[in-house]
């Protein structure tokens, strides 16, 4: 390995120099305010748009938010904010192309001509209101990557402690076997060892109380600390903990489950300088990817010991068709809104915190299964067990402006992000804030600051933040580890 130290230049001032690209607009930021300003324009006859016309304008969306990542430099698809864009597209515009188009949505589940929900609810609307959230969300990843560029902490290469990577390594380890080990034997308790060859509607029923989203956190955490010391033994150990997961996983039909630590450990993995951004080849994963997640479908619904392989279903589309109907949530909060329900103004949010207080202070707060504030349980009451989203706990408080404040504000932060220094200490930063983000795109907020708190300390068990600053101090040269970084990787900008 091959340790180079260089100082970044210095203009007379004194001051570190920074780019002339800076100083611009770039011109796909420009699209994105255009876009939304349409959008503000439009959205008083949204609700008569038909959903061909809403799904057109999300795709515009989508692309628009795509070029606003790819502006902002080489490989910065694979960084927390394109990552966290893909997935959240997967799961919310799955259904769009085929909208757009006026083709029939397959249902998979009572195989009719198209899901009963895309005839009885607002989608329009509540794709008007992805898009509303997935510009905001383009908008303000470009407008933190421009506040980190300005940081003190921006990005000046990829700066390796080996100490500090060898305990990201062990909490690695203990979070993937914790997770894992843990996550099997609660369901083998439940339902025994052939709950794995069962559908999923059954491993739900059994699994339905517990401590399942701890352990999916652990299990999330753990797999991407793996890929901060991808090299380590114990990392090493870790991966193939979290291989045995992914395998009994997908017998059982989780798909988000799988999806979302992969991700995180993507992500990790490029700042890293270990994944290349070669466009053919992720594309080429993506479809594989989803015909996976088309099988996966297959098996969820009878599970693998009533499985018929005439019957198993690999077709991509089918696949990003299964993601998207993470657009229900929205549709129904929408109609809510539109029959019943006052808005939140705020409390969706606010209730997680006060619950936690309530732990330790005499506040006094509804029963979990009674609070009007908890946005899955409320989903699971009125509808059945959906999921949530982002988008949908936005509106479900403040409407359009709230899905836009909200997803503005995800952006901004993992924008900031991106434009850290790769040490292991902002890594493992990005891998405690990211992990709850993607965990959200189809869950409410309730677990998000939890998640936070947790990971906060999973990150100062990593990392020594006054033993490491006072080493920078005392070295203020950049150190760059030319071996590891491959070409196209943005870890050195």
């Amino acid at each position: 390995m091959v340790v180079t130290s260089t100082a970044p230049p210095r203009p007379a001032t004194g001051r570190p120099a920074q780019r002339s690209s800076d100083a611009k607009v770039p011109l796909s930021l420009l699209a994105v305010a255009a876009y939304l300003a349409a959008l503000w324009w439009l959205a008083p006859r949204s609700s008569e748009f038909a959903v061909t016309t809403s799904a057109r304008i999300a795709i515009v969306g989508m692309v628009l938010a795509f070029a606003a990542v790819a502006g902002m430099g080489r490989g910065r698809w694979l960084g927390a904010g394109g990552v966290y864009l893909i997935v959240f597209s997967l799961f919310h515009l799955g259904l769009a192309p085929m909208l757009a188009l006026g083709q029939d949505v397959p249902d998979f589940d009572n195989r009719g001509r198209v899901p009963w929900w895309i005839e009885n609810r607002p989608v329009g609307p509540a794709l008007f209101a992805v898009s509303v959230g997935i510009g905001a969300y383009a908008l303000g990843l470009r407008i933190g990557n421009r506040l980190g560029a300005r940081s003190r902490l921006r990005s000046s290469g990829l700066v390796i402690d080996s100490h500090d990577e060898r305990r990201a390594a062990a909490m690695a380890l203990a979070l993937t076997a914790v997770g894992v080990l843990g996550w099997i034997a609660f369901t083998v308790s439940r339902g025994g060892i052939g709950i794995f060859l069962s559908s999923y509607a059954d491993y739900r029923e059994a699994t339905e109380e517990g401590l399942l989203p701890i352990l999916y956190l652990l299990i999330s955490l753990g797999v991407a600390l793996c890929a901060v010391a991808p090299d380590h033994k114990w990392s090493r150990w870790g991966f193939r903990l979290v291989g045995l997961f992914a395998f009994l996983a997908a017998l059982l039909g989780l798909r988000g489950e799988i999806l979302f630590p992969a991700a995180a450990a993507v992500v990790v993995l490029s700042r890293r300088g270990r994944l290349r951004p070669d466009p053919r080849r992720w594309i080429l994963l993506a479809i594989v990817l989803l015909s996976v997640i088309s099988m996966v479908r297959s098996v969820r619904a009878s599970g693998l010991s009533d499985i018929d392989l005439a019957t198993l279903d690999a077709n991509p589309l089918h696949g990003a068709v299964e993601l998207g109907h993470s657009l229900r949530p929205v549709a129904e909060v929408i109609e809510w809104q539109s029959s019943f329900a006052e808005p939140a103004g705020g409390r969706t949010y606010l209730r997680p915190v006060e619950r936690l207080a309530a732990k330790a202070l005499p506040i006094a707060i509804p029963a979990a299964s009674e609070d009007p504030y908890i946005m899955n349980v409320v989903m699971k009451q009125r509808v059945g067990s959906i999921g949530f989203s982002p988008v949908a706990e936005g509106y479900e408080n403040w409407g359009l402006p709230g899905a836009f404040n909200y997803m503005l504000v995800v952006g901004m932060v993992l924008g900031y992000l991106d434009r850290r220094r790769a040490t292991v200490s902002a890594l493992v930063a990005t891998v405690v804030v990211l992990v709850p983000l993607l965990i959200q795109i189809r869950n409410s907020f309730v677990p998000v600051p939890l998640n936070l708190v947790l990971g906060t300390l999973v990150w100062a068990a990593v990392f020594r933040p006054r033993r490491n600053g006072a080493d920078e101090r005392r070295q203020p040269t950049v150190a760059r580890v030319t071996s590891r970084p491959r070409a196209g990787s943005f870890a050195s900008p």
